[in-house]
């Protein structure tokens, strides 16, 4: 397959700033989310190769791609796992990187693409089993972004606040739902008070439950929402405002029918089930995150299919499609 014109932006930003090719294949990229990296007021789209410890910011115009950052390597050792939010307050999203096994976490600042400053690696809550959850939030309306773990063998979770890259304040362990079947899916505020809520997934069930947050405490328990009807639908673990109440609603996907669907919420309660979205035409296509890429205050969907790697930005106006982008290959090893 000859490569795209994409590829070959890739490629000559990886030999101009002497970033790091994977060993692995092309396949092993995956998107991680959709954030704000160059401060343009429209989310640019963060990569991963788990496999080889490395990430790259693709900076996007919409749903067309503007610039591939170079390749960017992790922390040392394995098992690192990678999300993204704006922990400086600089109008830019920075890299955070976190470790099950060794129970630590760091902040990288970045300036754009670029690594601007990778912050020292900070324990987690003391025990067995804690990770950090995936979406960090304000938790406490202080401007800075707060982060999340969870105890999955306990489904304990506590909120810490966050100064920039430094611990400001460790809150409470509290529990989570009963049940197994119950997981942090991720974090965004829904009832606009400014602070970060938790969504909860059931995978198994397909529902998912929304609980709201006053800072560290839990403020109230959501009731189960359901999911669409039939197999192989997913809560995409990333939520964004599509209606311009200044409330967050959910988003499922199907990659068995390469569809999608959004549930728009009144805080913790199901307000409208939105039609169904189909992908782009061929198979194998899900929504993996979410975000405002065109700067117009609503949400957007990112779609990726693998075999090879692909990702396609639909613009949304509400609920319906406002715009399909084009298909754009992933990050290629040289």
């Amino acid at each position: 397959m000859k490569s795209s014109a994409a590829s070959m932006m890739v490629l000559g930003a990886m030999m101009a700033f002497g970033g790091v090719a994977p060993d692995g294949g092309d396949d092993r990229w995956q998107i991680v989310m959709a954030a704000d990296f160059d401060s343009d007021g429209m989310m640019d789209v963060l990569w991963n190769d788990p496999h080889d410890n490395l990430v790259t910011v693709w900076l996007m115009a919409g749903a067309v791609l503007r610039a591939p950052g170079p390749i960017i390597t992790g922390p040392p050792g394995d098992e690192w796992s990678v999300t993204t939010a704006d922990f400086n307050r600089d109008g830019m999203s920075d890299v955070v990187w976190s470790n099950a096994d060794s129970n630590r976490f760091a902040v990288w600042f970045m300036n754009g693409a670029s690594v601007l400053a990778p912050g020292p690696e900070i324990p987690g809550p003391t025990g067995d089993d804690w990770a950090l959850a995936s979406g960090e939030s304000d938790f406490n309306a202080d401007g800075y972004t707060d982060v999340l773990f969870r105890q999955a063998k306990t489904n304990l979770f506590t909120v810490w606040l966050m100064n920039g890259g430094t611990v400001l304040a460790r809150g409470p362990a509290l529990q989570g739902p009963t049940g197994d079947e119950w997981s942090v899916s991720t974090t965004a505020d829904f009832n606009g008070d400014g602070m970060g809520d938790i969504i909860w997934v059931d995978a198994t069930n397909v529902r998912a439950a929304i609980w709201l947050m006053n800072g560290t405490e839990l403020l109230a328990r959501g009731p189960s929402v359901s999911g669409p009807r039939g197999s192989g639908w997913t809560l995409v673990a990333s939520a964004g405002d599509v209606d311009f109440d200044g409330m967050a609603d959910l988003v499922w996907t199907n990659d068995q029918r390469s569809l999608s669907a959004v549930w728009r919420m009144r805080g913790t309660s199901l307000l409208a089930k939105g039609p169904l979205v189909a992908g782009p035409e061929d198979e194998g296509w899900s929504v993996v995150t979410t975000g405002d890429m065109n700067g117009d205050g609503t949400m957007d969907l990112l779609w990726q299919a693998e075999k090879p790697t692909r990702m396609a930005t639909w613009l949304m106006r509400g609920t319906s499609v406002a715009q399909a982008g084009p298909v754009i290959e992933g990050p290629k090893a040289p």
